[in-house]
């Protein structure tokens, strides 16, 4: 693991929002689809996800003002972008500790299923 970076309290605010931009389900979804590397409307993006335009768009906004995605003009259409392949870094990120926080929870259920945590007349008193 490289160098950690402290945040500086005057990026603060923009570190929030940028993060708060990806906790939203519907923008984790318009961010995979565009991390591929491409460019893709509003209308495309909608058609993908099986949403509306109007929710894409509102959602392809935010991204846009928390400079995760750009936004391109060309012959009456808006395309996006994915601004920086760090966000997927990030995401990938996530990903990899949720999973092993699941395994690791489910491991533990699953240990406590298998055997009561207490000792047999602990767990004969709880049941009685």
């Amino acid at each position: 693991m490289g160098e950690r970076v402290v945040i500086a309290e005057g990026l603060l605010p923009n570190v929030t929002e940028r993060l708060s931009a990806l906790a939203q389900t519907t923008r984790l979804l318009l961010i995979e689809q565009l991390a591929d590397g491409g460019t893709s409307t509003p209308g495309e993006l909608a058609n993908e996800l099986g949403l509306s335009q109007q929710t894409v768009s509102k959602h392809l906004k935010v991204l846009t003002q928390a400079g995760v995605v750009t936004r391109r003009e060309q012959g009456g259409n808006a395309f996006y972008a994915l601004k920086d392949p760090a966000t997927i870094t990030i995401l990938d990120a996530v990903v990899a500790s949720v999973v092993r926080h699941l395994k690791e929870t489910s491991a533990h259920a699953a240990g406590l299923t298998r055997e009561s945590p207490l000792g047999d007349d602990e767990a004969a008193a709880d049941t009685a």
